[in-house]
């Protein structure tokens, strides 16, 4: 298997359930996360994990139910 320390993945709906398992296990192997949710407690709650996995990682909060926020977050990972 190759070796994915230090690249970047984003996970939409880190938050629960299965996004919040994937969003764990490349933490775990030195990828840097992208966490999406719209609750941004729970996105908290989910990067302390990640950090407690030794990883590292970023919020991007964004209701996926309004294309505006979809544009926006769209924009700040870009940037």
């Amino acid at each position: 298997m190759r070796d994915v320390s230090g690249t970047t993945v984003l996970i939409t709906g880190a938050t629960d359930g299965l996004g919040r398992a994937t969003a764990l296990e490349p933490a775990r192997k030195g990828v840097t996360v992208l966490v999406h949710g719209s609750n941004v407690e729970r996105c908290d709650a989910v990067m302390h994990e990640i950090g407690e996995a030794g990883g590292t990682g970023r919020i991007y909060r964004a209701d996926f139910a309004r294309l505006s926020d979809v544009n926006e977050m769209a924009e700040r990972i870009l940037t």
